[in-house]
């Protein structure tokens, strides 16, 4: 079948023809999955046939997640909320918490989709938050951990600077105050005691050198550019989640997924 025919057949106004374009890319398995892409990535498309590509992916599961996540993730930005809504829940199907991030995002979409069925999960936000701590469960269960790295030179005078640029504060009744790297990243699940943050005393070294004994680095430690020099460092690993990581004003070395053994 063409990726043409696949389009029609899933932006078809009938429900067999639509069908009968899940079955065929299911048949294929995780081979089916590049051909639902297309499909999804093509501006040609109709959004029924946008739907049903995502619909379809969901079907493969978790193997297919990783061919996918582009796609997926570059459709939690459509313009439509029924897309955006699909999106997330095809991520949540394919049980991606590499995602966790990008769908973060969209946990203040409070847009309603006319096509949903129930009013307990009628706004983009609600499918978010569900997907979201699916994930985020799904992650803790099995082990699967993410960090992300940033990195600066010159820009902290002592560690206690560095602590107090990441670290949240609390009133006199014990509410949260977010630091400033909270506010710029929008962190998410904010989790203390899975920030790690490293300065050094003699002046700008290499990454790898200056972050070598922070968790698991031997795991994500060759995920990044360690070669370069920086006097202070911020590792975020998950739970706690980092939707905008460029939004940092310190510089974002990139994000490793990785096992926790």
């Amino acid at each position: 079948m063409t990726t043409a025919e696949l389009t029609a057949l899933l932006g078809s106004s009938d429900m067999q023809d639509r069908m009968k374009a899940i079955a065929w890319a299911v048949e294929k398995d995780v081979a089916g999955a590049p051909d639902l892409i297309a499909v999804l990535r093509s501006a040609g498309a109709s959004r029924t046939a946008h739907a049903w590509a995502m619909i379809g992916l969901g079907h493969l599961g978790p193997p297919a997640a990783d061919l996918a996540r582009d796609a997926l993730v570059a459709a939690l930005a459509d313009t439509s909320p029924t897309t955006r809504r699909g999106a997330i829940d095809t991520l949540r199907r394919l049980d991606d918490v590499a995602s966790i991030g990008a769908i973060a995002r969209l946990l203040t979409d409070d847009t309603v989709d006319p096509s949903a069925w129930t009013g307990d999960d009628c706004t983009v936000a609600m499918t978010a938050r569900t997907a979201f701590d699916e994930l985020q469960a799904s992650a803790t269960r099995s082990g699967r951990c993410a960090v992300h790295v940033f990195v600066s030179t010159g820009r902290f005078r002592s560690f206690d600077e560095l602590r107090a640029y990441v670290d949240a504060t609390y009133t006199a009744d014990g509410d949260g105050i977010p630091s400033a790297f909270m506010n710029e990243v929008d962190l998410h699940a904010y989790e203390p005691m899975c920030i790690e943050a490293i300065a050094s005393a003699s002046g700008p070294i290499p990454v790898a050198e200056l972050i070598a004994k922070c968790s698991w680095a031997d795991q994500w430690l060759p995920g990044i550019d360690a070669a370069r020099l920086a006097d202070a460092a911020i590792c975020v690993f998950a739970p706690n989640c980092v939707p905008y990581p460029e939004r940092c004003s310190l510089e974002h070395l990139g994000v490793v997924h990785f096992k926790v053994a």
